[in-house]
């Protein structure tokens, strides 16, 4: 029978939905939903009436677990029709024909796209689209597990062949959409986080495929402290080191906006100048509070830099890293390095970076100190010709580093004439970010003390700016 014929359709991913021409299903008990559940998961197959009883009641005594199965089947007609179930004295079994369940959806598209080249994509998305969330969620009972788990590796297997697909076709994002999206309901799945790396990769997003190894590599140490397979080495290190993948990450993964910075001029020119008149390396820290805009200067100071390297630049954000090892194996992928023994990765790293010119930006260090500020010492020491620009909300206090202060833009006051307030940067920043909002956004006579009122109450911090 069609699935438009069907009488009753059954989302078992996903919380359990049972309804007919639009009208919802509703049973009497959990414990009855369940019953209905497990029956629709596997239709068509009788259970003994016993099974049944002891299996969903086993807290209850025989007879009375047999009468409250007898109460729940009684339930079952009650609400969907006395034909959905056959039933007598020994077993009970769902009638297949009257039952239509998204799993059984699920399967014909995955078989259509074995069978038809042509619909392969677009059957593997509507096979995954039905897959709305973990079987029966929001529901606790001890055989959804293990019905689960099994089901894994079944809808694994259509996630990596459409991941493959978009690999093929180019269709790079839809493939990590839907990667994502299966890493977020299933238990640990490497294949998937091995597709997701590879399709990073051949985009162009080298540091995107490196924080999902690194992602992968701790899940795999927390779980059986064990290292990730070969598979993923081998991706990690077909990923694309040096310039392209740098300027890349910076434009796309932060986002920066091409947009000159306000009121960083001279901070910029002095970084670049100082950098690139430097005999040796030098150690800066931009430091500044939090939204003060040091990884956009940071940033800027890159692209300004990058003729002058040829190719050695690298930038690691280190946002989301809180401890000394991990942040010194990020470095490592970021340079291209193999994740060895920890002891041996500070002599790996300089060996790297001694020798030509290069530039290498630490951002957001401040949540590692003072744990990490040696290693910084020793990039410093170790590789003489290397330059070192740190952000930081605090200082490394380490020898040789230089400290620049980040602080707030200028700030307007009423006093000033209106000619006045607009060139305060902070006021030129938040009239900028306006006009993207409203092209026809401008500080003028009536709205020029407002304006004042907030860039101060906001310290004149970039990040606050622009998000008001």
């Amino acid at each position: 029978m069609e699935p438009n014929s069907i009488h009753w359709k059954v989302r078992l991913l996903g919380p359990l939905e049972v309804d007919r021409h639009g009208v919802a299903a509703r049973f009497r008990t959990k414990k009855t939903a369940s019953l209905f559940a497990y029956l629709a998961l596997q239709k068509g197959k009788p259970f003994s009436r016993e099974l049944l009883a002891t299996f969903f009641w086993p807290e209850s005594e025989f007879d009375g677990a047999r009468q409250s199965l007898r109460m729940a089947l009684s339930n079952l007609r009650s609400v969907l029709g006395a034909e959905i179930l056959i039933a007598d004295r020994e077993s009970v079994q769902l009638v297949s024909d009257l039952v239509h369940t998204d799993l059984d959806e699920f399967e014909s598209f995955h078989l259509l796209a074995k069978s038809n080249v042509a619909r392969h994509k677009e059957s593997l998305e509507q096979a995954l689209h039905l897959v709305r969330g973990e079987l029966l969620q929001g529901m606790s009972e001890d055989w959804i597990t293990p019905e689960w788990l099994r089901l894994q590796d079944h809808i694994a297997a259509a996630g990596i062949a459409y991941m493959a697909i978009c690999e093929e076709s180019g269709s790079y994002e839809l493939g990590v959409q839907a990667g994502k999206k299966l890493l977020g309901l299933m238990d640990f799945r490497e294949d998937i986080h091995v597709g997701i790396m590879r399709l990073h990769a051949k985009a162009g997003f080298g540091s995107l495929a490196i924080a999902q190894f690194e992602e992968l590599e701790r899940q795999l140490d927390e779980l059986w402290g064990e290292p990730p397979s070969q598979a993923a080495i081998d991706v990690l290190e077909s990923v694309p080191r040096g310039k392209r993948q740098d300027s890349m990450s910076i434009s796309t993964e932060i986002r920066m906006s091409p947009t000159q910075l306000i009121g960083r001029n001279f901070v910029l020119d002095s970084l670049v100048e100082d950098i690139v008149s430097a005999q040796s390396g030098l150690h800066l820290t931009l430091m500044g509070p939090g939204g003060s805009g040091k990884t956009s200067v940071a940033i800027e100071c890159v692209r300004r830099l990058d003729p002058h390297f040829a190719e050695r630049i690298w930038f690691v954000d280190l946002t989301a890293t809180t401890d000394k090892e991990t942040a010194i194996r990020k470095l490592q992928l970021t340079l291209g390095l193999a994740t060895g023994e920890i002891s041996e990765a500070l002599p790996s790293i300089l060996r790297l970076l001694r020798g030509t010119p290069s530039l290498l930006v630490l951002d957001n260090f401040e949540q590692l100190l003072p744990e990490s500020a040696e290693w910084v010492a020793a990039i410093g020491s170790g590789a003489p010709n290397c330059h070192l620009l740190v952000t930081s909300r605090i200082a490394l206090n380490i020898e040789k580093e230089r400290r620049i202060a980040i602080g707030s833009l200028d700030l307007p006051d009423r006093s000033m004439s209106l000619s006045a307030i607009r060139e305060c940067s902070a006021v030129q920043l938040f009239e900028r970010e306006g006009r993207a909002a409203n092209p026809r956004f401008s500080v003028t006579p009536d709205n020029a003390i407002a304006v004042v009122e907030l860039c101060n109450r906001l310290d004149g911090l970039p990040l606050a700016l622009e998000l008001a």
